[in-house]
């Protein structure tokens, strides 16, 4: 601690609160309220990633699987990709600010 003091540069570092590793500028207290649209993107993720990972051991085990495991693969990359199209479909992948005149109106879906 006391190197750590000796070593440090005097006074207080004039970008402390500035961008931080995501980009955006510090301008918020760390309680401010997160919107709930990260959590539902970070689902997404997360559910599609585990996916991902399902469909690789697939690939180690293709051969063996033969044409059976090729066709349950298929009908289950055709599930993956219709419940994409429904998320997107029903907007729950637009997150941020939309363009004037393009908001979803209240009740429709």
């Amino acid at each position: 601690m006391g190197v750590a003091k000796l070593l440090r540069t005097p006074g207080r570092a004039k970008d402390r609160w500035g961008v931080y590793e995501s980009g955006a500028p510090a301008d918020a207290a760390a309680n401010a309220p997160v919107p709930a649209s990260y959590f539902q993107i970070a689902a997404f993720f997360v559910i599609f990633d585990f996916e991902a990972a399902l469909l690789y051991t697939w690939a180690l085990t293709a051969v063996e699987a033969g044409t059976a495991g090729l066709v349950a693969a298929g009908i289950f990359i055709g599930a993956l990709l219709l419940a994409l199209l429904y998320l997107w479909l029903d907007g729950a992948l637009d997150v941020g600010a939309r363009p004037e005149g393009s908001a979803k109106p209240e009740g429709a879906g």
